[in-house]
């Protein structure tokens, strides 16, 4: 990344009519890597927190870190909400600028996002693996996560899964500070809403 901050970055030339297309982010890097988000709503709001309309559950990301304005043919217009670790186009640091297809987004010190056209980038369909990455879990605590949300008690998760009480506290502790919530209906909540409610499985 470049040190050197850029206030503004120009827009397109007036005198060339810009090229429409379908604007989307392709997760390159950070959690829910190889994902697409297509940018339907006229803005959209980036962040970590519970009540931005992109969740990426990145500790180097803040609640809210950016929004993404739709501007006349598929271009778009990127502003950074006072993020903690900066917003960067294709390497330069900027608080306002214009993203145009191809144009890397970095948002803190591990999410890259790419602008690309949905009309014409391979559609593909996450896996809960890749959801619960999206959150921030890893395997055994959406196994746990699962299991609050079917009503069981710590002991009962803890017969279920063959491991001891304290150990599924432990994990419960990392999902709440990860999710950024304090109760099970939340993280019941949470996991609806990332459509990974269902069984549990058997993973370590």
């Amino acid at each position: 990344m470049v040190d050197d901050k850029t206030k503004r970055r120009p827009s397109p030339h007036r005198g060339h009519a810009a090229v429409e297309f379908e604007p989307a982010l392709a997760v390159l890097a950070g959690p829910g890597a190889g994902t697409l988000h297509v940018l339907v709503a006229p803005q959209t709001i980036i962040g970590r927190g519970e009540d931005a309309d992109l969740r990426i559950a990145d500790d180097g990301m803040s609640r809210k870190h950016v929004k993404i304005l739709r501007a006349a043919g598929g271009l778009l217009n990127v502003l950074d909400l006072g993020s903690t670790n900066g917003v960067f186009v294709n390497g330069n640091r900027v608080d306002l600028a214009v993203l145009q297809l191809g144009d890397v987004l970095e948002l803190g010190p591990t999410v890259r996002l790419r602008v690309v056209d949905a009309r014409t980038e391979p559609v593909r369909v996450s896996t809960d693996g890749e959801r619960a990455a999206a959150l921030g879990l890893t395997d055994r605590q959406l196994d746990i996560a699962r299991l609050v949300a079917e009503g069981l008690t710590n002991a009962a998760i803890a017969e279920r899964l063959q491991i001891s009480p304290r150990t599924v506290t432990s994990h419960l502790d990392h999902v709440y500070t990860k999710l950024d919530i304090s109760s099970r209906a939340a993280l019941v909540s949470q996991l609806a809403a990332a459509g990974l409610l269902g069984g549990a499985g058997e993973s370590t």
